[in-house]
């Protein structure tokens, strides 16, 4: 149980509502406030370890893609479109994230990660994919496969990943620094998967 409410960080979601009104939303738990930050709808959001910005996906008509949430001032900038996503996606043979006008989106939990952002690419979610921005130029690299839909996965400390694909992991190289993919137990559907960098 959370004893202390007042301390925890503010809930931020999006919504449309039967009503019409749409946008994201800050609820406050210790002053039990709710306001309005935003017009726009962003999807799959994640705090940065200090709280004061969230990225996230932007899934509309006018820019499809990772934005930054700036907690201070409510505004967002884009961080990446989804045009040069699926470039970067293509130089390590993903396929392409097609926008059907807006709904759902095909890049799932964005989360702060090292220099750059991890998320599950494509519907399946079985590819974790970690983007980074290297001499001006966007490279994203597959941290992790699977044979199997993955639905969630933690950052800890910025270098730690850890997730429950429900399946065995392997090992791997990447960028040449070791990750290590402990075994999950086939018979357990809660076994936990740590990805340490050396």
């Amino acid at each position: 149980m959370i004893q202390t409410v007042e301390k925890q960080p503010d809930i931020v979601f999006s919504a449309e509502f039967s009503g019409g009104d749409k946008g994201t939303y800050k609820y406050s738990v210790g002053k039990k406030s709710f306001e309005k930050i935003s017009e726009n709808i962003l999807q799959e959001l994640s705090y940065s370890e200090n709280y004061e910005t969230i990225i996230a996906v932007k899934w509309e008509d006018d820019f499809q893609g990772l934005v930054e949430l700036n907690m201070k001032d409510y505004t967002y900038s884009p961080i990446i479109d989804l045009e040069t996503l699926n470039n970067c996606a293509k130089d390590i043979g993903l396929e392409e994230i097609k926008y059907r006008s807006f709904d759902t989106s095909n890049l799932h939990m964005p989360k702060y990660f090292k220099d750059g952002y991890t998320f599950f690419w494509g519907d399946w979610r079985d590819k974790l994919c970690y983007l980074v921005k290297e001499n001006g130029v966007w490279n994203m690299y597959i941290l992790h496969s699977s044979d199997g839909r993955n639905y969630c996965y933690f950052i800890e400390g910025r270098n730690k990943v850890v997730f429950n694909p429900g399946r065995e992991c392997v090992y791997d190289k990447f960028d040449n620094k070791e990750f290590i993919y402990n075994k999950c137990d086939h018979n357990s559907k809660y076994g936990l998967v740590v990805v340490n960098m050396r």
